[in-house]
């Protein structure tokens, strides 16, 4: 009786020793699992591009004087650098309008920041200008400003289907189509307006969140450093 009574201590202790091994390596491993994802999630976070907040491209060469006499935008206010972020990557004339284009880095994550230069006349102008809740007015140095808040929704033609939200925000004046090749996109725009001497301009902001003081550092900026 008494080497039965032995005998089954001895098994007791053994499952026990067997469970308290088990517990241990789930424990073990759980921490292990714990810690090998909050290595990814670091490493996904440290992915997230962050524009940075000094050019890190070389400005382009800006157009000839020769070459904006012909589309008569030869008084055109330019320059190859805003606020020391964005630099020129390059430009596009298109009839009497020609458009800048400028980057902080080679590669964006949609991030887009242009400049639109038209010949117009003052009635053109105040009929292109934008109405609605999301327009706000302001004046740097001597020109009236006109900042633009809304989406952009882009899509492949005009026969693509737009939906029902969004055109109701297009009837608002809070969202604009757009066409261009590719998958639709709602993109956030920000945009400031100004008009001189018969040209009328257009500084746009795609997929950031600028404010109306953002956007008016950045077009002062591009006023003081013409060339």
């Amino acid at each position: 009786m008494k080497n039965k009574k032995q005998l089954l201590y001895i098994i007791v202790g053994i499952v026990a020793l067997i469970l308290l091994i088990i517990v241990v390596i789930v424990a073990t491993k759980g921490a292990k699992d714990s810690s090998n994802a909050s290595v990814s999630v670091t490493t996904q976070e440290s992915a997230v591009y962050k524009e940075p907040e000094i050019a890190q491209i070389k400005p382009s060469d800006l157009p000839p004087k020769k070459e904006l006499k012909d589309i008569k935008l030869e008084d055109v206010i330019q320059t190859d650098k805003i606020n020391d972020q964005f630099a020129l990557a390059r430009y596009e004339i298109d009839g009497a309008t020609i458009i800048y284009y400028f980057q902080a880095d080679k590669t964006t994550n949609g991030e887009r920041l242009t400049v639109t230069a038209r010949y117009m006349n003052p009635a053109e102008y105040e009929i292109s200008l934008p109405s609605g809740d999301k327009v706000q007015k302001t004046n740097i140095g001597e020109f009236e400003m006109t900042f633009y808040n809304r989406m952009i929704y882009f899509v492949e033609d005009e026969n693509s289907q737009i939906p029902p939200t969004i055109q109701k925000n297009v009837e608002k004046g809070n969202a604009e189509i757009r066409y261009r090749n590719g998958i639709s996109e709602l993109v956030k725009c920000q945009s400031m307006q100004w008009y001189d001497n018969g040209i009328a301009y257009n500084m746009e902001s795609l997929n950031r969140s600028y404010s109306l003081e953002d956007m008016s550092r950045l077009v002062a900026d591009y006023l003081n450093n013409r060339k």
